[in-house]
């Protein structure tokens, strides 16, 4: 091949890389990348038993705010929750009731108190006398123990107290029930 004729293609390849590499880019359009991601709801409770839960005072006469445990609440959800309570021994009308093991056996009515935090906005409101009369399965009047909305609860706990007589003429038994606490969505 003729050395003038190499010399003069690479020399036109050369010219023709430059030329490409000085001109102005075009655009070809735009486009847009939508970024999203979604948190869902995030809330959770854990009930304590504590204080005097498992060895109730059983002494004749009133015994009130006996503490007997506390619940934890976590919620990311801004709509809030309620809490709300139910005893296995309610009886509508009676409320929550200490029954006895024996077969007919006798009853302590006993109310429930929930001690709220005191965070604005958070349903910080005291609930007393809760499962007095009252013995819905469902959020209702006398059974919603905390009511938060426009809050998100970051980490907060209430403290679980009941308050019962003790009649003199009370007999001899071990005297139960359990409360179930629950967590509802707004």
């Amino acid at each position: 091949m003729n050395l003038n004729l190499i010399r003069g293609l690479a020399l036109g390849a050369t010219g023709i890389a430059l030329s490409l590499a000085v001109m102005p880019a075009k655009a070809q359009g735009t486009g847009d990348i939508h970024l999203q991601g979604t948190r869902g709801a995030v809330c959770t409770i854990v009930v304590h038993e504590s204080g005097q839960y498992a060895t109730l005072p059983f002494t004749n006469g009133a015994h009130n705010d006996v503490s007997v445990g506390s619940v934890d609440q976590d919620c990311n959800r801004l709509a809030g929750y309620k809490l709300w309570i139910s005893s296995a021994n309610c009886v509508v009308g009676s409320g929550a009731q200490l029954k006895g093991a024996i077969v007919s056996p006798e009853q302590v009515h006993y109310t429930v108190k929930f001690d709220n935090p005191n965070t604005a906005g958070a349903g910080d409101v005291d609930f007393t006398g809760l499962l007095a009369t009252v013995c819905n399965l469902a959020p209702v009047a006398g059974t919603i123990a905390r009511d938060v909305s426009n809050y998100k609860v970051p980490t907060e706990t209430s403290d679980v107290f009941i308050s019962y007589t003790v009649p003199g003429t009370l007999g001899a038994d071990t005297y139960t029930d359990v409360l179930t606490i629950n967590m509802v969505l707004n």
